[in-house]
């Protein structure tokens, strides 16, 4: 049988204790991913709560709400789009690189 999901993809678990550690294993992996796909190399991806300030990375948020944005493209920078994601979706946590 093959699978159609996506490579980020982790399979679910009804464990409610695991939801934290496999939210932030799929942020971190989605962050490879965008490395991957930009051409970026780091040898070591951490989750936290919040960035420090020398940290180099990734906001998270969880943009899983009729508020957020309907599609954000990738070359999407912009402030207007910066603050529809910021105000709309749920901030889950900073991805950090280690390159």
């Amino acid at each position: 049988m093959t699978s159609h999901a996506p490579e980020w993809a982790v399979p679910g678990t009804n464990d409610k204790s695991a939801g934290a550690v496999r939210q932030a294993d799929l942020a971190i992996r989605a962050a490879q991913l965008l490395d991957r796909r930009l051409g970026r190399t780091c040898r070591a991806y951490g989750f936290s709560a919040f960035a420090t300030s020398d940290a180099d990375g990734y906001f998270v948020f969880d943009c899983d709400s009729h508020l957020a944005p309907d599609a954000i493209p990738d070359e999407a920078c912009d402030p207007a789009t910066t603050t529809a994601v910021m105000t709309a979706c749920f901030y889950v946590g900073y991805v950090s690189r280690h390159c």
